[in-house]
């Protein structure tokens, strides 16, 4: 009997298990909770990947550790910078994968095969970012913008402009392209510039757009982005083309957030939370972990595994689960629920 309920279940699609999952909880079945947490995960992710401890630069997925780089998502590398001092930055693009400590590149082709080291900073002026543009290596230096020519192996500057952080002592950068704009990040601890620079045109686009958290989501159009400060965050969206700024939402407490093409999903003092632009939020009421993004998809971690994750789909299905089963969204129940049965 069991061989043949099991059997019946794996014959049916993603949507049908989980409505059969949310009647095992209406009927209080055991086990019917741990169940339901993760074929919710099933129905609303695309796919999925091993490792807890995933880093992401958008395009790729993987894990440092000191002077080795390994690529989990989409394909697998091992790649490793035998000289320098702890790896700190990497990037892949398929043709080559680029890894530094910030005192020198060490490049590969993209199979994994070392083809040579440069040295590209010094302890003054370190590189604190960079990104494969096809055969060039775009890095970030000393406020400014650089290109390392693989192929011809010779560096230049790219622009004459500069691009520093609101303060020049401690701070961060992140570099990420989508067709032929440049995307420059820097800063820290609740204080960044956001630039844009049209790689096309050599031109820049936006100047030190304002942020409160290093979280956002950019297309060619517009920028979603967290101002504010804490107890007083608020959600803005800047229309590139017409220089405006509109507020979507206010948000009082945030631990964490990750915006995506089609919503964000943050996580506050009283758990997870999920929100459309523009629309109300709703509760997810399963202890997953936010875990990054990867091309505008969100990821959300629970055991050892990364879930890609189809917002509309999550809208859809937290909906049907608070019809079917509102008691599951319930606050004081989640806060007073032992972890063993939540």
């Amino acid at each position: 009997m069991s061989v043949l309920l099991l059997l019946c279940r794996c014959s049916l699609d993603p949507e049908s298990r989980l409505n059969s999952t949310i009647e095992q909880y209406l009927e209080k079945k055991p086990g019917a909770v741990q169940a339901l947490e993760l074929e919710l995960l099933g129905n609303i992710s695309i796919e999925n990947v091993e490792g807890s401890n995933l880093q992401s630069t958008g395009n790729i997925l993987y894990i440092l550790n000191e002077n080795e780089a390994d690529i989990i998502y989409p394909l697998k590398r091992n790649l490793t910078m035998t000289d320098g001092e702890e790896l700190k930055l990497l990037d892949f693009s398929g043709d080559y994968a680029v890894l530094s400590d910030g005192l020198q590149f060490c490049i590969f082709d993209g199979d994994g095969n070392h083809r040579i080291d440069e040295t590209i900073g010094d302890k003054k002026n370190r590189v604190k970012s960079l990104i494969i543009i096809g055969d060039d290596i775009v890095y970030y230096k000393n406020f400014s913008l650089y290109r390392f020519n693989i192929i011809n192996k010779s560096n230049e500057k790219l622009l004459k402009e500069s691009f520093p952080p609101p303060y020049a002592n401690y701070y961060k950068v992140r570099l990420y392209k989508k067709d032929d704009l440049l995307y420059i990040l820097a800063g820290l601890a609740g204080s960044y510039y956001f630039n844009i620079v049209n790689c096309a045109t050599q031109s820049v686009v936006l100047k030190n757009l304002g942020m409160s958290s290093s979280k956002h989501f950019t297309d060619t159009a517009t920028i979603r982005y967290i101002t504010g400060n804490s107890g007083n965050w608020e959600l803005m969206q800047y229309t590139i083309a017409a220089k405006k700024k509109t507020s979507i939402a206010k948000l009082n407490d945030i631990v964490d957030i990750e915006l995506a093409v089609q919503g964000y999903l943050w996580e506050n003092r009283s758990g997870l939370w999920a929100a459309d632009y523009g629309k109300d939020k709703i509760r997810i009421p399963f202890p997953y972990q936010l875990a990054g993004t990867y091309k505008g998809r969100v990821l959300l971690k629970s055991k050892d595994y990364c879930y890609f994750i189809d917002m509309k789909k999550l809208f859809v299905q937290l909906n049907n689960l608070k019809k079917k089963a509102p008691d599951l969204f319930d606050e004081e129940k989640i806060k007073t629920t032992p972890p063993e049965n939540k």
